[in-house]
């Protein structure tokens, strides 16, 4: 029986649709006859209970091997000091309690998989990275690290060495590839596995009580639900719902999520005089999402202008399964890429307005150009995304990657 160690800092009982994808390859690769071992941490976004019917990775045998806490509150607070400590001791634990044929790390956190590169040179074993994210490219783009500095200098090397130590690359899209292969990876090594939909699928529409409970208004409803991190924006929109406000037109903003762009989100509306028009929520729980996510016409996806090919929202294979058609505002990307191909949305480049309320308008005033690009979007979806599908891609990358480290033997 093969043996495979997956890396990712968050993982069940994580409620948070990230930490799902890595619980879905772990329950597939021990149905599949891999001995499964997850190395992850304890801090947590969402916990899951007995009622949200996410199934418990431990009951098809796979272990899970969680690093204590350094310091306590959300996962937000103390990020940086949780990530020096998640590294360390995974450093140890790899080192001396983790022996494995093959190890599949995520980018969650970023350097962790130099750590894995480290460790799997020095048992001479294959490693897979999965990309969810691009680094340190990331930290550029967010004004957080100049590229011309000696720490983003180290950073690129480090990292870049892992990438080209690695046996294969999964990355998110199309333009995700191209920036790894600007970074001097071979393309051959690089396979483009989309991330697909977690949770509930079934949807509930508009009519239920959590409408009334959140005191929801009854006009077009634009639904934002995941992280709001460094690579959103959200001043698009913003302006031109107030332009359309002006006209007499209201379009409702429902955010469920958190994170650093919130308190910029909540000044944008006060500013524009939009508060009535936002409704503010935390994370929900798995079980409800059938409710939160009915609650959209539309769905929002939004990238900084500098994230292109860094990012992929996973909300985006949510919204698609769902059958909910979605407005991505930003520059060309893989998000670009999926709603175009599906022709289940519309694209709006960052901080052209006039379009976007063109746009807005006339899916305010037709409703069934929306319920075609929702339909556009589920049968895309199922068609070439659907969690099957990324799974079953997944097992033979893995496969095909211990065949070849036999034969080098």
């Amino acid at each position: 029986m093969p043996s495979i160690v997956i890396v990712e800092q968050y993982f069940y009982p994580e409620g948070w649709g990230g930490a799902q994808l890595p619980r879905d390859i772990a329950v597939k690769l021990a149905r599949d006859n891999y001995s499964v071992k997850v190395l992850c941490g304890s801090d947590q976004y969402v916990t899951v209970t007995p009622d949200d019917e996410i199934e418990d990775p431990r009951h098809v045998g796979v272990s899970i091997l969680k690093i204590p806490r350094i310091v306590g509150g959300s996962a937000h607070a103390y990020k940086i000091v949780k990530q020096i400590w998640f590294h360390i001791v995974a450093t140890v634990l790899l080192t001396f309690n983790l022996r494995t044929d093959i190890y599949l790390a995520f980018t969650n956190p970023p350097l962790i998989v130099v750590i894995v590169a480290i460790v799997a040179s020095l048992f001479n074993k294959p490693f897979i990275i999965v990309a969810q994210d691009i680094y340190p490219e990331i930290l550029n783009a967010g004004k957080k690290l100049h590229r011309r500095s000696l720490f983003y200098q180290i950073l690129d090397k480090v990292i870049t060495k892992a990438y080209r130590c690695a046996a294969s690359i999964v990355v998110l899209g199309p333009e995700m590839k191209i920036k790894l292969q600007g970074k001097g990876i071979s393309p051959d090594r690089i396979f483009i596995i989309s991330n697909w939909a977690t949770g509930n699928l079934r949807i509930v529409k508009h009519d239920h009580q959590l409408k009334k409970e959140w005191r929801l208004k009854n006009c077009f409803t634009l639904l934002y639900s995941g992280n709001l991190g460094l690579g959103h924006e959200f001043g698009t929109i913003f302006t031109a719902i107030k332009e359309l406000k002006e006209q007499g037109y209201s379009i409702q903003v429902v955010i469920i999520g958190n994170g650093r762009r919130l308190i910029e989100v909540k000044q944008l509306a006060s500013e524009y005089k939009l508060a009535d028009l936002l409704v503010t929520k935390p994370f929900q729980r798995s079980k409800d999402l059938p409710y939160t996510l009915g609650l959209a016409d539309m769905a929002l996806v939004t990238i900084q202008p500098g994230f292109e090919g860094l990012i992929v929202p996973s909300k985006l294979f949510g919204y698609m399964a769902r059958g909910i058609p979605t407005l991505y505002i930003g520059n060309k990307s893989d998000i670009s890429y999926y709603i175009n191909t599906s022709k289940g949305g519309i694209e709006c480049v960052s901080g052209d307005t006039d379009y976007l309320k063109e746009c807005l308008l006339r899916l305010i005033e037709d409703p069934q150009v929306l319920n075609a690009m929702g339909n556009n979007a589920k049968e895309y979806y199922f068609k070439h995304l659907a969690s099957s599908l990324a799974l079953n891609k997944y097992i033979s990358l893995i496969s095909s990657v211990l065949d070849e480290s036999l034969c080098k033997r």
